[in-house]
């Protein structure tokens, strides 16, 4: 093997494998590389849609073109297949659009959605979901990463200028998913000042970990706090019905670590 494609991929892996993003010198030192070696490296893929770079602290994560790449492969396409019938089944008795989430690699990804048949409905059209804090199943995917990976993205996702209603600094974003966590589902009321409102529910693993979120979300003009409630209920219902079946489907799991027993809603 090429040296250079050897050494690339070997700080690939190692980036994916931080549920955060990670330094040059942590990831040369873990490689044993010199740490010009591992920028130029890291820089080369980085230009290529492989990883991406944050300015501000000079870190990486994995990137865009990684996670497209990565729905192409068996896994993805068969855990898409294993949620359908219950985003069917929770679509066809709501009616609003219902979207199944996954923490990949450190970033949401939408697995698969549906949706809503109203004449004004909430649109999905994101792949690798962006300010993952202001959804519901975003938030509710943050709030069961483990600690580190939970003030990680409190300190450097973007939390100002994102609108109304969102935490605005990493403490009010770390209370927030703290509640999340402690009653095991989470809700958004016109985050971004949208008129949306949603709610989440988790899809727990084999080892008690949440793997996935299932989420419906409505306009406010018809998604009051009273159908919010029955929706989650519904959306529990399914979401314990995916997590018996999910544990027995081992090959499917997309485990990243995370850990935390839904607590009562």
């Amino acid at each position: 093997m090429i040296q250079s494609v050897e050494r690339a991929l070997g700080l690939l892996n190692l980036v994916a494998r931080h549920d955060n993003w990670v330094g040059v010198r942590e990831l040369a030192r873990q490689a044993n590389l010199k740490a010009p070696t591992a920028y130029n490296l890291l820089h080369t893929m980085a230009s290529r849609g492989f990883l991406d770079f944050d300015d501000k602290t000079r870190r990486y994560r994995v990137g865009l073109a990684i996670l497209l790449l990565a729905r192409r492969v068996e896994r993805l396409p068969r855990l898409a297949a294993f949620v359908r019938p219950y985003l069917e089944q929770i679509f066809s008795e709501v009616g609003e659009t219902t979207v199944v989430c996954a923490m990949i690699a450190g970033r949401v990804v939408i697995v698969d959605h549906r949706q809503g048949n109203q004449p004004i409905s909430v649109a999905q059209n994101e792949t690798i979901v962006e300010h993952p804090h202001t959804l519901a199943s975003g938030k509710l995917l943050l709030a069961f990463c483990g600690e580190s990976a939970r003030r990680g993205y409190a300190e450097r996702e973007t939390l100002v200028g994102l609108g109304p209603n969102v935490p605005r600094t990493p403490g009010q974003l770390l209370a927030d998913l703290k509640k999340v966590r402690r009653q095991g589902y989470a809700e958004t009321v016109n985050a971004r000042g949208y008129g949306i409102g949603a709610v989440a529910a988790p899809v727990f693993g084999a080892a008690g970990d949440v793997e996935m979120a299932i989420a419906c979300s409505a306009p406010l003009t018809r998604f009051n706090k009273k159908r919010r409630r029955e929706v989650l209920s519904r959306l529990f219902r399914v979401a314990d019905d995916m997590s018996r079946k999910f544990c027995d489907q081992p090959s499917q799991a997309v485990s990243q670590g995370r850990s935390g027993k839904r607590g009562s809603a």
